[in-house]
């Protein structure tokens, strides 16, 4: 647990403190878990749905940039602004990568055909949808 959800937690135990003062029945065990569970439940990003954010950064490059605006900006849980800087790595590295792959590919093809693309004219196109009606 970092030192923010310590804190967390110890203000949540100060505040069942104060409302047990009139009641001597109360379990205060209990009040201790309740506290951690309800720092944990509202504090941090789920396992799960940093998972699926990291797996969408990494497939999906432009979504994860709007995933990391919107944890940095928007999001009030506490691992938020470390959720939005591991979603913009992992999407400048899926970008980075994606076009190191394109640029090996282009290398790789051979000159004719890079000029037969270059030489395509859209009327050539129409004429082979025409035939494939």
């Amino acid at each position: 647990m970092s030192t923010i959800e310590e804190q967390l937690v110890e203000a949540r135990m100060k505040e069942y403190a104060e409302a047990s003062k009139n009641n001597a029945n109360v379990d205060k065990a209990a009040l201790a878990i309740a506290a951690l569970e309800s720092v944990q439940n509202e504090s941090g990003v789920s396992t799960k749905k940093k998972k699926w954010l990291y797996l969408a950064s990494l497939g999906l490059p432009p979504i994860g940039f709007v995933f990391a605006l919107w944890y940095f900006f928007f999001s009030k849980k506490v691992d938020a602004k470390h959720v939005a800087l591991v979603c913009a790595i992992i999407t400048i590295g899926s970008l980075l990568l994606s076009w190191l792959v394109f640029s090996v590919f282009v290398a790789s093809m051979p000159p004719q055909t890079l000029d037969q693309v270059r030489a395509l004219n859209p009327n050539d196109l129409n004429d082979i949808k025409d035939l494939l009606q």
